[in-house]
């Protein structure tokens, strides 16, 4: 799959955290993806961001949204997943840093 990036605008979305009115600059990508987890989570938007607001460990929250979308699509992809779009599998070696990662994500980006 090929993305071309140099034609991608990231767009920019007013949502509101603590009753007060900020704004995220994300590519499109983004966005049909926080409107999916919002859909499977039967949430609003606001109420996603306010919770990756509180547990952020990102320097921005632009920064943490990126970061939560891509832990829960991860923590959702399958090897069954990967081979039916045409992905390689996971090399036996685990991880390319050699980390060894746990069957449950302590990460605070979790979905739940």
């Amino acid at each position: 799959m090929t993305i071309d990036l140099s034609r991608r605008r990231p767009q920019v979305r007013n949502i509101k955290l603590a009753g007060r009115r900020t704004s995220l600059r994300l590519e499109s990508e983004f966005w049909d993806a926080l409107d999916e987890i919002v859909a499977r989570e039967d949430s609003t938007l606001s109420a996603l961001c306010e919770r990756i607001k509180g547990r952020r460990a990102a320097a921005n929250l632009t920064a943490a949204v990126r970061l939560y979308v891509l832990r829960y699509f991860r923590s959702a992809a399958t090897e069954s997943g990967h081979r039916g779009v045409g992905h390689g599998r996971q090399s036996p070696r685990g991880p390319r840093n050699g980390a060894a990662r746990s069957s449950r994500s302590t990460s605070p980006y979790s979905p739940r």
